[in-house]
């Protein structure tokens, strides 16, 4: 069963690892732990700012507003 999250270790294309692939995550996980862990985890730390309560929220009511007006099956 493949799932389509992937693991983000900052905001760069390079640093995601898709599901089902061990390689490229093993892969990840060196670079997110060796010599480039700094500049790395100061980019994850720019990228979370986005994820916030009030961000999370209004997607959330957006999705129920979507809901309520789709039109029924």
């Amino acid at each position: 069963m493949s799932t389509a999250i992937d693991l983000e270790l900052a905001p760069r294309e390079q640093d995601t690892a898709p599901s089902g692939d061990p390689a490229q995550l093993a892969a990840g996980l060196l670079r997110a732990t060796g010599p480039e862990r700094d500049p790395l985890a100061r980019a994850a730390f720019e990228r979370s700012r986005v994820f916030t309560w009030e961000h999370a929220a209004e997607q959330t009511m957006d999705a129920y507003r979507a809901a309520i007006n789709a039109p029924p099956r």
